[in-house]
């Protein structure tokens, strides 16, 4: 495998939407890089409301940003084909 560079970090206040950053990648190979986080939990019986509330607006915004990334691979095969027909 070849040379690999990574620079990640996360910030407690991230933690709620999952978002640990990599500001520097570099991987000249093949590979599955797998992120996860870990940390102990308690189970509370009364915060299921609001967790699947929570997880329910966080799986609006999942489809929010699929939409987006579909729509612009579609404009830009759009104007691939349209720059083809103009030639």
């Amino acid at each position: 495998m070849g040379p690999k560079t990574y620079k990640s970090y996360w910030l407690l206040r991230h933690l709620r939407w999952g978002n640990s950053v990599t500001k520097l990648h570099c991987d000249m190979s093949d590979a599955v890089n797998i992120l996860m986080h870990t940390a102990e939990m308690t189970f509370v019986p009364e915060k299921v409301p609001k967790i699947k509330k929570l997880k329910e607006k966080h799986d609006v915004q999942d489809q929010k940003n699929s939409l987006v990334y579909l729509i612009q691979v579609i404009k830009r095969l759009w104007r691939r084909c349209r720059n083809l027909r103009a030639k």
